[in-house]
């Protein structure tokens, strides 16, 4: 072995090692919903434990086959995009999801979507809210009560339902932190959870940080409260029951 290659190793094992101490005393299932500071909990933990094919700590999707699942229910940490059939299948853990003011994630999905490959084809936001657009409804529709409410939070599933079903199964979860005090209760569940708990949580996938083109300027708050009370009304309920 030669001396550069024994330095390289050297350097890599203390880092290695802390990681292998660092582990979880329950394993967290994390929720994510769209737009409510996912990314940065899954970045997070991956960044404490190590990334995934490290095997701690795992992000899913609903696409995800039996052998992803499988890893899954071993690991420590398993965050990602997945519905509620799927959550069912990652067995026993810390459940644990980021809800947001429901005015604020629409906004937020609406600037980011703007951003990607496949933008929804409207100048603006009032204009997508009043169209009857499929997509809009799936991006933007109380996303939060209806990812909770339905298997793939799919906007097929009977609206008067939705919000019965979410919180029916809100209740089964253990930890709920609130986008408005982030950095708070993030600190918190880290804290329950023995892991080093930094003063302010820097944010992952913020709208902006990425896309093929810039965002759309933030819109009049007031000019949309009438247009958007359909697509938000169910979440704000949810929340104003927790």
């Amino acid at each position: 072995m030669t001396p550069l290659r024994r330095s390289a190793i050297r350097a890599i094992q203390p880092l290695t090692a802390a990681r292998a101490m660092r582990t979880l005393p329950q394993r967290v299932i994390f929720f994510h919903i769209p737009k409510t500071a996912g990314s940065t909990v899954n970045a997070h933990f991956k960044g404490l434990l190590g990334p995934s094919w490290q095997g701690q700590a795992l992000t899913i999707g609903e696409a995800s086959g039996p052998a992803e699942i499988a890893l899954a229910r071993r690991a420590r940490f398993v965050g990602g995009h997945y519905g509620t059939a799927r959550l069912a299948e990652l067995g026993p853990g810390l459940r644990v999801t980021v809800l947001r003011d429901p005015l604020d994630r629409l906004v937020s999905a609406w600037r980011y979507q703007q951003t990607l490959r496949q933008p929804l084809p409207f100048e603006t936001l009032e204009e997508a809210l009043a169209s009857k657009h499929p997509r809009v409804r799936q991006l933007l529709d109380n996303v939060q009560a209806r990812r909770l409410a339905t298997p793939e939070g799919s906007v097929q599933a009977p609206r008067e339902r939705w919000l019965t079903e979410a919180q029916k199964m809100l209740s089964g979860f253990d930890v709920i932190l609130r986008q408005t005090d982030f950095d708070a209760d993030f600190r918190a569940l880290l804290n329950r959870l023995d892991l080093p708990a930094p003063d302010r949580i820097g944010r992952a996938n913020a709208t902006g940080s990425i896309g093929q083109r810039p965002p759309p300027p933030m819109p009049d708050r007031g000019a949309l409260e009438d247009l958007a009370e359909p697509f938000i009304a169910i979440d704000r309920a949810l929340l104003d029951g927790l």
